[in-house]
């Protein structure tokens, strides 16, 4: 199971311009795996940061908020919630999943 996430992330590293769309593949991956911290860090690597290169869609605010509630860090997880103009259905449920587990 591990062996195909670890193909997955070199696969992901040669992808010299990361869009929206790989970056959302890699961060569901490590959700998928248990590891919502590493789809944080992808989430600030690529969209938070000064200099950041991937515009988010629905899907990636929606990853980015349930990661954020697997690792227990609702406050960030509200923070970003709260910053998304136009909360869809998939954001709204996330953000509730978040509350629901912790």
């Amino acid at each position: 199971q591990f062996k195909m996430l670890n193909q997955a992330e070199s696969v992901f590293n040669v992808i010299s311009h990361k869009s929206e769309y790989s970056v959302n593949l890699m961060m569901a991956a490590y959700f998928e795996h248990s590891m919502a911290q590493n789809a944080v860090q992808l989430f600030t690597k690529y969209v938070v940061h000064d200099g950041a290169t991937v515009t988010p869609n629905q899907v990636t605010h929606m990853l980015a908020i349930k990661s954020y509630g697997a690792c227990g860090d609702v406050k960030s997880a509200v923070n970003l919630f709260g910053s998304i103009a136009d909360k869809t259905n998939i954001v709204v449920h996330a953000m509730m999943t978040a509350y629901a587990d912790n």
